[in-house]
């Protein structure tokens, strides 16, 4: 051996298997690996936010540098030591760095970013230690390619993992050992990057043994020792600082051992010792074990680099005679591979930390026998060249080929869905939903990719302190007791991906699983086949209006499509206003506690519409001379006594007594103009025209006992019991007469009072209309129920149970038509969201709670919440009335209860939540 080679062994300087093509300058090079880290990036980034869709881990590691950042602590629930810190402690300073978690959009999506980082910088990595052991820039380049454009890593790199910065940390440890110049300083840095590595994802620590060697190698043969000794000695150090916080907090040894003792906590040796056990086989000795089953997925998905790889990984170790750092990566490689044959527990994207090993083995082997072939195929120097750029070409086809089939042919078969998918897209839908119509104190089980957009929001928004992650709702004992008191019915929405089903389905999540059977639909989005919903839990609650931000939401978007200045407009009838419409806008406005808006209401209707009887006009719009003004003068008996309702409520809501003495004029005004005496008894009519008719004319839709009650407090002077009572007396008649829709169970739009008999009939005036269950009788039920809640008057529920057509005809049909004849034939095929929001207080007081709660989602909150929502005027308030009931908003204001408490005739249901 000579002095050279005798020196270069012993300082185990790097021997470069020659050039296998033309050379480079070294300006050249650096524009051409700028070149394929441009496409590295490129075939990352394009895309990453919307594909693919965002996986738990995700928000996990977020919402856990969110905890660190803001709390101080390593994580937003108990900390158990399921991984060491550091890699979320690097995502903390990217957002740091990059001026908050929402810079690039939502959290996970700030987080990706990073990981483009990362894997940018790995890839240079990779082309550099291919470079410096190879001595080629070809060589390099196919192990660049491989690595980025693996179909497997691709999916995955963009994933925010730890396992994909432990990567990076492993490639940065490799890439200074075989660097030019070997110096102690590169050996103790060489340390700390793998220590790194091991504390962001502890996967890396399998690749100790072979950096030892490897340092070992690379040392001057004087320094060896103290190379070796001094680099095992920093990383165990570092390393060590883990096991030294899990002592110093008492949770190093787990409880019942004998330095753990009897409280029960956490513990980080306890921790090590669940994971060492999850899923164990036989590991690589068992071709039924897990290992096996995801290696043939791993190949089938990515067969060059996992199945060349793997293979190359061995020739490698076997060319380590004759170069010893092609072998040493072999060895790299084998060693992670051991880790996943060792037989754990073994998941999908476990084979991160192998891809740019795999890769490197398979390039520089390849390039070693092709540098031997090249030299035994042609010794002059010009020919060699073009043999080595022919092998060159055909190495970089075979790797751009496998890397289309694994697309093509493997777990992902679309080969553009990397740059055209968007199933990210429905859940940052699903989360802006929830921002905008959920209300911080609603009780929630997420994904935790929206655990840090739900718990601290962009906007400014409160955070959502009662969304919790559905693994911690069913385990964690401080979120499932303290928070849930281990009840479904305390949880009020779910937010629902594919993998939480999944999840919820194969593992033991009792809670979340029973959750998600007992709700329904609201909301759903679907994007390229991935789809997420918003479920509603089914049961009744007991929250003010005001502090329902569902409720809060409609009313935002009513105003908006609706109300110009205090005049409701109705676009769907020539822009006309009427009494009706003002009268369901103050009801929502002093429910919601919007005094300006209330304000703004009344001073138009007082204005525009009301006369000297304290009445109101009916309608109010363009009139045929073209001027804008009052078109009929005539008084609705249900919005002048919803307008006097509303009133009374603002009067004690805001303690203004200016607003009960306007009531009490209209109050009065309707008992003189809008009340008659048939046979002795007083009875509600439609209005000053359905007085004076024949037979008295009546709405049963107009009928409110419970408003009536409230005028009898607020107007001593006349005795509203009567009309309380005649009211009552009016409904049974219907529910008895076949003629009136007894036998279909459902009340007709219009009846009339024979003024001699006293009998209830149909109105001749009203004529066919009349006759039918539409639009005017479907509110029937839900007059009855407030009268229900309220005043507990037993004739309301027993008028409930007996208009029965909507349970029968869901039952039947499974749906409800908007128009029926009283012989129950249809008249109208379509539905209407005001026929389901009318009649849903009758099932849910009827004994149908199932039907109810899934016409209140599917055929109420789904339609009107929905982001490109386009509903009438009259569907809009009156699916506001019906969530509103059922939620317990509509609550006697007057009696100062801000909410009505459900109990009997309803079924209580232990745990339902009262308050916002």
């Amino acid at each position: 051996m000579t002095a050279l080679a005798s020196r270069r062994a012993a300082s185990g300087v790097v021997r470069p298997f020659g050039e296998t093509a033309s050379r480079l300058s070294r300006r050249s090079e650096l524009v051409w690996i700028f070149l394929l880290l441009a496409v590295a990036a490129a075939v990352h980034g394009l895309n990453m936010f919307d594909y693919p869709y965002y996986e738990n881990d995700e928000g996990a590691y977020l919402s856990q540098a969110w905890a660190l950042l803001s709390q101080g602590e390593l994580a937003p629930y108990t900390y158990w030591y399921d991984h060491a810190p550091l890699g979320w402690f690097q995502i903390a300073l990217w957002t740091i760095a990059t001026g908050g978690f929402y810079t690039f959009g939502d959290s996970v999506a700030s987080g990706r970013v990073l990981m483009l980082v990362f894997q940018t910088g790995s890839a240079l990595l990779v082309y550099l230690i291919a470079r410096r052991i190879s001595g080629s820039w070809i060589v390099a380049s196919v192990a660049l390619l491989a690595f980025a454009l693996s179909t497997y890593g691709l999916y995955f790199h963009r994933r925010v993992l730890l396992d994909n910065v432990a990567t990076f940390w492993a490639l940065l440890s490799l890439a200074v050992v075989v660097s030019t110049r070997m110096s102690l300083a590169r050996v103790w840095l060489s340390a700390l990057f793998l220590a790194v590595g091991v504390l962001s994802k502890e996967v890396v620590m399998f690749l100790v043994p072979g950096m030892a060697y490897l340092v070992w190698y690379r040392a001057h043969v004087s320094q060896r020792l103290l190379a070796v000794v001094g680099w095992l000695a920093i990383t165990g150090s570092v390393i060590s600082l883990y096991v030294l916080y899990a002592a110093l907090k008492g949770e190093l040894f787990p409880t019942g051992s004998l330095l753990g003792g009897t409280t029960e906590h956490v513990s980080l040796l306890g921790s090590v010792a669940y994971q060492a056990s999850r899923g164990r086989d036989a590991g690589i000795f068992d071709l039924g074990s897990a290992f096996w089953i995801w290696f043939v997925r791993w190949a089938w998905a990515d067969p060059l680099l996992v199945a060349g790889g793997a293979a190359a990984a061995f020739v490698s170790v076997a060319f380590i005679r004759w170069h010893r750092l092609v072998g040493v990566v072999g060895i790299l490689t084998l060693s992670l591979w051991a880790f996943l044959a060792r037989g754990g527990s073994v998941i999908e994207f476990y084979l991160i930390p192998l891809l740019p090993f795999l890769a490197l083995s398979m390039s520089l082997s390849a390039g070693l026998i092709c540098s031997w072939v090249a030299r035994s195929w042609s010794r002059p120097p010009l020919r060699r060249r073009r043999a080595q750029s022919t092998i060159a070409v055909l190495l970089s086809g075979i790797v751009l080929g496998a890397s289309f089939a694994g697309t093509t042919l493997g777990i992902y078969r679309d080969p553009a869905a990397f740059w055209t998918s968007t199933e990210a897209q429905a859940q940052r839908s699903a989360g802006s939903w929830a921002r905008r119509h959920l209300s911080p104190g609603d009780g929630m089980v997420i994904d935790a990719y929206l655990w840090t957009d739900l718990h601290d929001p962009a906007n400014g928004q409160a955070g959502f302190d009662r969304a919790h992650w559905y693994w911690k709702v069913d385990q964690d004992p401080e979120i499932r007791e303290d928070v849930f008191a281990g009840e479904w019915r305390n949880i009020d929405y779910v937010m629902v991906t594919p993998q939480m089903e999944h999840d919820a389905r194969e593992s033991s999540l009792p809670l979340t699983g029973a959750a998600l059977e007992n709700s329904t639909p609201i909301a759903a989005w679907d994007s390229d086949g991935f789809a997420v919903s918003v479920r509603r839990v089914d049961k009744v609650r007991s929250i003010p209006a005001s502090s329902n931000s569902i409720l809060a939401s409609l009313w935002t978007q009513y105003k908006a499509a609706y109300l110009d200045g205090g005049r409701m407009i109705d676009p769907a009838t020539d822009h006309r206003t009427t009494s009706e419409g003002q009268a369901y806008a103050l009801l929502q406005a002093v429910y919601l506690d919007d005094r300006d808006t209330f304000d703004a209401v009344w001073s138009w209707t007082s204005d525009s519409l009301q006369q000297s009887s304290g009445l109101f006009a009916w309608s109010y719009g363009n009139r045929d001379d073209g001027t804008l003004g009052v078109i009929d003068r005539g008084a609705a008996a249900d919005a002048d006594q919803d307008i006097a309702l509303a009133l009374l409520f603002a009067s004690k809501r805001w303690e203004i007594d200016e607003y009960r003495q306007a009531a009490e004029r209209i109050i009065d005004g309707i008992w003189r103009d809008l009340t008659t005496v048939v046979g002795g008894e007083r009875y509600l009519v439609a209005g000053q025209w359905a007085a004076t008719t024949k037979a008295p004319v009546v709405n049963p839709s107009y009928l409110a006992p419970y408003a009536y009650r409230i005028f009898a407090d607020a107007d001593p002077t006349h005795p509203w019991d009567e009309v309380v009572d005649s009211s009552y007396r009016v409904l049974e008649a219907i529910a008895a007469s076949p003629e009136l829709g007894s036998e279909i169970g459902a009340p007709p739009n219009w009846v009339a009072i024979d003024r001699t008999t006293g009998e209830i009939g149909l109105s001749a005036e009203m004529a066919d209309y009349g006759a039918r269950f539409s639009f005017d009788a479907s509110r029937v039920p839900w007059r009855l129920a407030v009268d229900s809640l309220w005043f507990r008057d037993k004739r309301a529920q027993q008028l409930l149970t007996a208009f029965d057509l909507p349970r029968r005809e869901i039952e039947r049909t499974g749906r409800l038509a908007a128009e029926y004849r009283l012989d129950g034939s249809v008249v109208a095929e379509y539905e209407s969201i005001s026929m389901y929001a009318g009649t849903l207080p009758g099932l849910l007081l009827g004994g149908a709670e199932e039907q109810a709660y899934d016409v209140l989602g599917r055929e109420i909150m789904a339609p009107v919440l929905a982001e490109d929502a386009e509903i009438g005027y009259y569907d809009s308030n009156w699916a506001w009335f019906s969530i509103a009931l059922v939620d317990g908003g509509i609550s006697n204001l007057w009696a100062g209860a801000d909410r009505h408490v459900w109990s009997d005739p309803v079924r209580s249901r232990p745990g339902d939540r009262v308050g916002g």
